[in-house]
């Protein structure tokens, strides 16, 4: 059965849709990249990420999760810490690189917020789901099993003094 997604998870996964598409923009525009830096797989993570309002619930953890997982990885290997200035005798061998605190890396760390936040409205749905199942109405679906069973086990509430 699929549960369809509530109005605070929409909202979150339309911020999700927003800072992925974002961020895929300022990846095209980049002047620099490694060269080993896996363009392919986060355009197909992107993509993933900018469809999951129209799903739902139980189509969107996955998602979020892995998304967040690979690109946590993405940041953590290709945005370096800063270390100061070029020095005038490296400058000729200077390769650039993607650092931390500047636009792109910005833009990860939105995506990865923007994710993480989707994730915990998924959590909260997904819990008051499975709480809203579990009322004694709906536990008492199938009354004769409790029946049947309190009557082989001698259950008080079967009990009769004949």
């Amino acid at each position: 059965m699929a549960t369809i997604i509530d109005e605070n998870l929409f909202l979150e996964l339309s911020e999700v849709k927003v800072a992925s598409q974002d961020l895929t923009l300022a990846v095209d525009q980049h002047n620099f990249l490694p060269e080993d830096f896996p363009n392919a797989q986060f355009l197909l993570l992107s993509k993933s990420l900018c469809g999951l309002n129209d799903g739902s619930l139980e189509g969107a953890r996955l998602p979020l999760e892995h998304a967040a997982v690979r690109l946590s990885e993405i940041r953590r290997r290709f945005f370096l810490h800063s270390t100061g200035a070029v020095q005038e005798d490296e400058a000729e061998f200077y390769i650039p690189s993607l650092e931390r605190g500047d636009a792109l890396d910005l833009r990860f760390s939105s995506l990865l917020s923007a994710i993480s936040t989707a994730l915990d409205a998924y959590r909260e749905q997904a819990r008051n789901e499975y709480q809203s199942l579990n009322t004694q109405e709906n536990i008492e679906i199938l009354p004769w099993f409790h029946e049947t069973r309190c009557r082989h086990t001698k259950c008080s509430q079967w009990d009769t003094k004949d």
